[in-house]
């Protein structure tokens, strides 16, 4: 799905220790530009609707660091609860 924006570094689907899935993840596309696109319009996949953001690292949160100063652009995908999607 988000090979349509740009090159894809890395992808992790979170899960619990369990093995269940947690609902997010995070994908790791190769320039900013292809980030902002993906970010620039609504995501639907497997027919559900995806919550977008831009992900910051968990030390440039507390360190002050820009979302800019990364290597490489990452977006975190959640899924929205079904209860979020009936309202819309």
């Amino acid at each position: 799905h988000f090979s349509q924006y740009g090159r894809i570094l890395d992808c992790v689907a979170m899960r619990k220790p369990d093995g269940h899935p947690r609902g997010f993840g995070y994908v790791t596309l190769d320039s900013l530009a292809a980030a902002e696109r993906c970010l620039a319009e609504p995501q639907v996949i497997d027919g559900r609707v995806v919550d977008m953001k831009r992900a910051v690292p968990g030390n440039a949160a507390n360190s002050g660091s820009s979302p800019n100063s990364s290597h490489s652009p990452q977006v975190a995908a959640t899924r929205q609860k079904q209860q979020q999607q009936q309202q819309q």
